[in-house]
């Protein structure tokens, strides 16, 4: 009787620890799994962060690009606004330039035209001025030559009144310078052989070499 409970426990102990082993290669799978399973998700969670990383980049890339693409699209409008900004004040400018020329032939047009009417003004005054010239020279030498007319008809009267008046002297025996009778002894003729009182014309030869009465020229006094 005391014999079967023994082996009964050892058989007992035989088996628990059978069951022990059994359980602890259990335990050891299970645990083997749980770090498989963590390994996996570990693995798992890295391709996870990994995608994660990688579609953070791509999206970081797509902004980038995006980014780029706006500016450049930003920097394009720019460049057309100022182009067309460029064109317009050109456009402007042109506009300006033109209706400037325009207006500068213009003026110079006027001016020429008012030069123009200057001149012919000019013209005609002068063209005026040198027929009133004319006229009032004319005028002049005809007032010039009526007068020498006059004077040479008023000379010649005088000088025919002289010619009478020593004539008649000359008949009296009288100098015409003196308007005296020439006593016998005082009788000088020059070189016309009119002849006077030898003091009166040794003194006008003295002053003029012509006769008195004929204007004559004359070198020579003679004493009768």
């Amino acid at each position: 009787m005391k014999k079967r409970p023994l082996e009964f426990e050892n058989e007992t102990t035989k088996s628990d620890r059978e069951l022990s082993k059994k359980q602890k290669t259990k335990d050891e799978e299970y645990e083997k799994q749980i770090i498989e399973m963590e390994i996996l998700r570990i693995d798992k969670e890295r391709e996870e962060k990994k995608k994660l990383e990688q579609m953070e980049r791509m999206k970081e890339i797509e902004r980038v690009q995006r980014m780029y693409k706006e500016r450049e699209e930003f920097e394009r409008m720019k460049r057309i606004k100022i182009e067309e900004r460029e064109r317009e004040i050109k456009e402007r400018y042109e506009k300006i330039k033109l209706v400037r020329l325009q207006k500068e032939r213009e003026e110079k047009e006027r001016l020429d035209i008012l030069r123009m009417q200057r001149m012919q003004q000019q013209r005609e005054r002068s063209a005026r001025a040198q027929i009133e010239g004319e006229i009032q020279e004319r005028t002049r030498l005809e007032r010039i030559e009526k007068a020498r007319l006059k004077k040479e008809r008023e000379e010649r009267r005088k000088l025919e009144q002289e010619r009478l008046e020593r004539g008649r002297l000359e008949m009296d025996n009288k100098c015409t310078i003196c308007v005296s009778e020439i006593e016998t002894s005082q009788i000088a003729t020059i070189d016309c052989v009119h002849k006077f009182c030898y003091e009166c014309i040794f003194k006008w030869s003295e002053q003029y070499r012509t006769c008195p009465n004929c204007r004559a020229p004359f070198v020579n006094i003679k004493l009768a």
